[in-house]
């Protein structure tokens, strides 16, 4: 024992007289280097500690080492993590950016992670904080209970059914009357695309994505806002100064939120200081943040002015109950929530009637027995064909078809103990995908 003690002694008089010989830029340098070594160290420890999920589970470690898989694009991921179920089967880890994380296939244990969401997971992009904006979207346990509570009354079948046409206004009927603009965005859609006609064989060819995008827009902003920022304008119309102004900052507000998503696994790369907010992406899309919840407020503010005298049926009437910060924050998410899903999926149900023809002249011929263009509810009940062909195309295609989590303590997912900080990924269009679904065809 006594050797020890003095072998201790003399290795710490050795370091003190190392010490004193260095500089005192040596010795800062010096603390660096053992300071990044202790916590190299504590990683390789907690990581030898800590049971492999690969070992457990089964899947694969990826080609690059250390690293693992490192995908190319979202959309690289989600391919690759649907190949990957066909070998290692409905639940499996793979290493994903240096860290293990697990993959869901099947609905079960999909079903599991969603149930106890609020209490036991969050949202991979909220734990650090990707979006600067509160909110349903954005918000976790207690909180997120709170906004859904707060918002879901705006969402309940009355208040949608009040935002139909037939249930607007007669103030707002005029005012799209006057505009020769009784269904707003579909009309405004179909006279763009007329706009497109060739000469000579009157064909029109078009890219969707393109110009259902900006269709999108003007619908949720007439349902939000009660609005019109005129993304689509074949007819020309002078716009307003201020309104071109909003609606260029929510083009730049939705490229943004895109950017920033794509890079949830590099947060810092999408913070507002120096040197990230030198990107011009990330500089114009914090600034949009700030300027559509500078609108929703004096929007907000406006309304209650009103005092509810002009009746209006749009979803921020339906939301003056809540606080600045939740309003704002819920008005600009559910334009990021409600815009691109729906363009992507109009995009999608056209690409498949396009390439069944038989399905496209039954959707026609539903459309035709109607026998004027859909304004309520109950319209849309007629069409139950043309339901299903945007639900099929939402089954093959869904617009999210990976929902990422993280845990924040132990949980069991399909009998497998997961310590907390485990990266979840249910990808629900593998499951959607799959031959008890339906399998990968339009049907």
């Amino acid at each position: 024992m006594s050797t020890i003690v003095d072998g201790c002694f003399y290795f710490v008089n050795r370091m003190a007289a190392w010490v004193r010989s260095r500089s005192s830029t040596g010795l800062l340098a010096s603390g660096v280097a053992a300071g990044a070594a202790m916590c190299l160290y504590k990683v390789i420890k907690g990581r030898r500690r800590r049971s492999s999920l690969l070992n457990t589970l089964g899947g694969t470690s990826g080609i690059t080492p250390y690293l693992g898989f490192v995908p190319t694009s979202a959309e690289h991921l989600f391919y690759a993590l649907d190949i990957l179920a066909d070998t290692y089967g409905d639940i499996y880890a793979i290493k994903l950016m240096g860290r293990e994380s697990v993959v869901l296939t099947d609905l079960e244990s999909i079903r599991e992670v969603l149930k106890a969401r609020p209490h036991s997971y969050l949202r991979s992009f909220n734990k650090d904080e990707i979006l600067p904006i509160s909110g349903i979207l954005t918000s976790e346990g207690e909180e997120w209970k709170r906004n859904r509570r707060l918002t879901a009354l705006a969402f309940n079948e009355h208040n949608s059914a009040g935002m139909g046409f037939k249930q607007w206004p007669s103030w707002l009927k005029d005012w799209w009357a006057l505009n020769g603009r009784h269904i707003p965005s579909a009309e405004s859609q179909v006279r763009q695309l007329r706009k497109l006609a060739r000469q000579g064989d009157g064909r029109i060819v078009w890219e969707p994505r393109e110009w259902l995008t900006p269709c999108t827009l003007d619908s949720l902003c007439l349902t939000t806002f009660g609005m019109d920022f005129y993304f689509l304008n074949p007819d020309g119309v002078t716009i307003a100064v201020g309104t071109k102004e909003i609606a260029e900052s929510i083009r730049h507000f939705l490229k943004g939120s895109t950017y920033v998503l794509d890079r949830v696994m590099f947060p810092y790369m999408t913070r507002n200081r120096f040197p990230w907010n030198l990107n011009p992406r990330i500089k114009k899309f914090y600034s949009s943040v700030e300027r559509l919840k500078k609108f929703a407020n004096d929007v907000a503010v406006q309304r209650r002015r009103e005092g509810g005298e002009l009746g209006r049926a749009d979803l921020l009437d339906k939301l003056l109950q809540l606080e600045k910060n939740d309003l704002e924050g819920n008005l600009v998410t559910f334009i990021i929530a409600g815009s691109e899903t729906t363009s992507v999926t109009l995009s999608w149900c056209l690409y498949y009637l396009s390439l069944y023809p038989e399905a496209q002249a039954r959707a026609r011929a539903e459309v035709d027995s109607l026998g004027r263009d859909p304004e309520t509810n109950d319209d849309l009940e007629e069409l139950p064909f043309v339901e299903s062909c945007f639900l099929e195309a939402l089954r093959i295609q869904p617009p999210v078809p990976l929902l990422a989590h993280i845990t924040t303590v132990e949980v069991s997912v399909h009998g497998y103990k997961l310590p907390a900080g485990t990266p979840i990924l249910a990808s629900t269009r593998k499951h959607m995908r799959s031959n008890a679904e339906g399998g990968t065809f339009f049907k």
